[in-house]
């Protein structure tokens, strides 16, 4: 429908400048969605401050500025798997 009210020259020029992203751009993850908050050794100082008993879930999001449930998800996240959050 939209391109029924777009005359002919503008909608050329939108198709165009969507063709003009390089190759390999979107294919390396770098185009649309937000950037993490938190990046890997963030998210393990949360787990293991949490897991310890050092810092409570509300002290680190507070301090992280995420929400609880975000810190929790963290937390599970790193007890089921904790191989795979040492080792990144």
């Amino acid at each position: 429908m939209l391109a029924i009210l777009l005359d002919g020259d503008l909608l050329d020029a939108i198709k165009i400048a969507h063709d003009v992203i390089p190759f390999g751009v979107k294919a390396e993850g770098r185009i649309g969605g937000r950037r993490r908050k938190l990046d890997a050794t963030k998210q393990r100082e949360i787990a293991e401050s949490v897991i310890t008993g050092r810092k409570s879930g509300a002290d680190m999001a507070r301090r992280y500025i995420v929400s609880q449930s975000t810190v929790s998800r963290i937390v599970a996240a790193h007890r089921v798997q904790p191989e795979l959050s040492e080792n990144s």
